[in-house]
């Protein structure tokens, strides 16, 4: 899914079924306001195609991430591909909050101003006690959500010159 010139709010809670799925946003903001979770799927995965997984793309805009969120599982990627003031990962609150945030997946971008915004104090990160949490999913390496090895690689280049 591609979205041009504006933003996207994902909110409602968002349940990811079965199955690979991308969200490109191009010249606008993600707005995230209700966690990001995969469905269950321990039981009735017949085929590797069906293993959930979901990533947001954002191209010269923010992620901004509302202070009540404490789950997101996906990908999550913003780009600066040469519009000042992009390529961050905000709070859209722009409020800060005690809520820890746990990441079922991976981000890509700036994310030290989310970092400023969440203050809470846990005990010890390693133990997954962190303001902010990051673990690494496998699913995605199973079933890669479309796309998402082609921005990787046109980012990969524009790194490059």
């Amino acid at each position: 899914y591609k979205l041009e010139n504006g933003n996207l709010t994902v909110g409602g809670g968002p349940q990811v079924g079965k199955g690979s799925r991308t969200f490109v946003v191009e010249n606008g903001d993600l707005i995230i306001n209700s966690n990001i979770e995969y469905e269950d799927t321990d039981f009735g995965i017949d085929s590797i195609k069906e293993i959930p997984s979901i990533a947001f793309i954002v191209i010269n805009g923010n992620i901004r991430i509302s202070k009540n969120v404490t789950k997101l599982s996906g990908v999550f990627i913003t780009l600066n591909m040469g519009k000042a003031g992009t390529g961050k990962i905000t709070s859209a609150d722009n409020e800060s909050t005690v809520n820890q945030l746990l990441i079922e997946g991976s981000v890509y971008g700036d994310i030290e101003p989310l970092f400023e915004k969440r203050i809470y104090a846990g005990g010890n990160p390693l133990l997954g006690e962190g303001s902010i949490v990051i673990n690494y999913d496998g699913r995605l390496f199973y079933n890669l959500p479309p796309g998402l090895k082609e921005i990787l690689e046109k980012e990969s280049e524009q790194v490059v010159r």
